[in-house]
């Protein structure tokens, strides 16, 4: 299928707001003769949903052997395919031995894959209490499990252990059991993988005081870990102010990702505190295998038991940490600038609830935040309220790209009281289009379908009945016109389509399941973008139907024209490149027979729809090209 960029002159007048329709219309007629024909559609397995606009889609996920108190839910995580469920307090092995279930997704939903439990398990492990997951590796805090150390107790010492499961084709193996020689502290009860990178808190560590706390790093090299460093609080509590023990509980909460780690010792007593205020550690990754104490961040004196730090997460140049009062809880977004991490934002999701960082997105058990495109702006407290609640009962959380998995194990699955329930929920990319009888409209794809990219991949299973039958799609190409790409045929992002159905009814139409965000491109001023095809022709208008590739709202202001020559070299805006008849700043949509016009400042280009847009008479030759930023 060749590239089709563009839109001949003449044949829509967009301008001047002509409908002649042409070719298309005649389409139209011969497809309105065609027999209609229904399409029986397979129940879905997930629920739909919609808050404030955003279509989501939720699947719960249970234990298949669930029982009364097994908490499934209090821990997990997502990667990729695969999604990560602990049930601490299971009893397959003992009160209390723990499980963890994994999950993985299919073209159908996510189904059951593999159940896990430690190769020495017994009762009152917890194993399962905490998860992670990257990749094909699984890490599991058992903070009571069992460790020997022979000269003292033959027989173990409950201080907490990790577990490491790997995967080969379709089973998950142990890998390692990682635990320290300075017992017990409580290891495990916080943990974080980043590739070949692990680490974990052990906050009753009490190796400078009665726990005090202490964070392992662990490094992979060739499948065996090892400790890299041991990290304790470089500063003391104003302990005698208060009169209590040194617990500062460092490791609570530990966090790692792209050469930062982060810990929180939420207990940490500043001197004059009234009550403990917290601290969070920053440490940075020097390179050459060693970290070093970078910054903290601490509460203010002046707010007793604010407890900064007993919930941190960070990745890339955000760091997202919780506080939590006796009557509630925040959380702070932290940026690094360069030099410094400064605090930008106050999120309020309630207390007690994982975190979890994807892209602009802020997951704080079910509430979700989306960063604003122009960044955080500091609010006075309570801070910004979540732009979606996904699940409000849900405390842990787990977030990468456009899926999130929330656990609740308080939920009482029937009989069985706090048994637990996870949530899958997928979002942005389902953003579904309503598409109605009878009605040629303008169409672009929201989302990256990667190779599931056909006519048939994307549209096949929307219950639109036969194809040449009871709907059609054209392209056009600046060089032949249009054409009917058949089924077979591969569409692309930033191009617009014409689509009809005719089954009588409305229909929706969604992105292929594994559907993800489009990769972005180089060449907006620095930041990543798309390039929107765009073709002109030696001193002509050339009409072009685009389409911004985005699952959100983008707008008009936010374009760019760039070309290759002194104009707009370095990307102009909609205003300018029309000033220098390059680009049209005015877009326009065909929808129920008729032309709507979108212009600056406040146009907004939406997901799925296509546009004309019109490249000017001076813009042959230019290399001309319409940059749409990553939102």
């Amino acid at each position: 299928m060749s590239k089709y960029t563009g839109i001949k002159p003449g044949i829509f007048c967009v301008l001047s707001l002509c409908r002649s329709l042409n070719r298309v219309t005649m389409k139209k007629s011969f497809l309105h003769s065609l027999k209609s024909v229904w399409l029986v559609v397979g129940a879905l397995l997930f629920s739909p949903q919609l808050l404030a606009g955003l279509m989501f889609e939720e699947q719960a996920l249970t234990a298949w052997d669930a029982d009364a108190y097994d908490a499934f839910g209090s821990s997990v995580a997502i990667s990729g395919d695969y999604a990560v469920v602990g049930a601490p307090y299971d009893d397959d092995f003992g009160t209390n031995s723990g499980s963890v279930y994994v999950f993985v997704y299919t073209p159908t939903g996510w189904v059951f894959m593999q159940k896990l439990n430690a190769s020495d398990a017994s009762e009152h492990d917890q194993f399962g209490r905490t998860v992670d997951i990257d990749g094909d590796t699984i890490v599991i805090g058992s903070r009571d499990a069992l460790i020997t150390q022979p000269t003292t107790d033959p027989l173990g010492i409950s201080a907490g252990a990790v577990y490491v499961f790997t995967r080969s084709a379709a089973s998950w193996f142990q890998q390692a059991k990682l635990d320290t020689s300075d017992p017990p502290n409580d290891f495990g009860a916080s943990l974080d993988l980043d590739g070949d990178q692990l680490i974990v808190g052990a906050p009753q560590d009490s190796f400078y005081g009665d726990k005090r706390g202490a964070a392992y790093i662990f490094e992979r090299n060739a499948g065996n870990w090892s400790i890299q460093e041991v990290h304790r609080p470089s500063l003391y509590s104003d302990n005698e102010h208060f009169g209590d023990s040194d617990s500062e509980h460092f490791g609570e909460a530990v966090s790692i990702s792209g050469g930062w780690a982060a810990v929180g010792a939420p207990d940490y007593l500043q001197p004059g505190a009234d009550a403990r205020n917290g601290i969070i550690y920053i440490y940075q990754h020097s390179g050459s295998g060693t970290w070093s104490e970078f910054q903290d961040i601490r509460g203010s004196w002046r707010y007793p038991y604010i407890r900064h730090g007993k919930k941190v997460k960070v990745q890339g140049n955000t760091l997202v940490y919780a506080t939590g009062y006796s009557s509630g809880g925040t959380y702070r977004v932290v940026e690094y600038n360069g030099s410094s991490w400064e605090k930008v934002e106050i999120l309020d999701a309630g207390e007690n609830r994982d975190i979890s960082i994807s892209g602009g997105k802020v997951l704080v058990g079910g509430h979700l935040f989306v960063r604003p495109v122009t960044g955080w702006l500091e609010t006075p407290y309570p801070g910004v309220s979540p732009d979606y609640i996904l699940n409000p009962d849900s405390t842990s959380a787990s977030l990468e790209g456009n899926t999130a998995i929330t656990g609740f194990p308080g939920y009482d699955g029937g009989s069985l009281t706090s048994s637990g329930i996870a949530y899958i929920h997928n979002f942005l990319c389902d953003v579904p289009y309503s598409l109605p009888h009878n009605s040629w409209r303008q169409i672009a794809l929201p989302c990256d379908p990667g190779n599931r990219n056909t006519v048939e991949d994307i549209f096949g299973d929307d219950g639109l009945g036969t194809y040449g039958t009871d709907w059609i799609v054209f392209g056009y190409d600046v060089s032949t016109g249009y054409f009917d790409p058949g089924l077979t045929g591969e569409l692309q992002q930033g191009i617009g389509y014409w689509i009809i159905q005719l089954s009588g009814n409305t229909k929706n139409l969604d992105m292929p399941a594994g559907s993800t965000p489009v990769s972005a491109q180089t060449g907006c001023a620095g930041d990543a973008c798309f390039t929107i095809p765009v073709g002109t022709n030696y001193r002509q208008v050339t009409w072009n139907m685009i389409g911004h590739p985005f699952p959100g709202n983008l707008g008009m202001s936010l374009l760019r024209v760039k070309t290759d020559v002194a104009v707009c070299s370095s990307g102009c805006d909609l205003d300018l490149a029309e000033a220098n008849g390059l680009f049209h700043n005015t877009i326009w949509t065909y929808s129920d027979g008729d032309y709507k016009a979108y212009s600056l400042p406040a146009g907004e280009l939406t997901p799925w729809t296509g546009y004309w847009s019109a490249a000017l008479e001076n813009a042959s030759g230019t290399g001309l090209s319409l940059l749409a930023p990553k939102i």
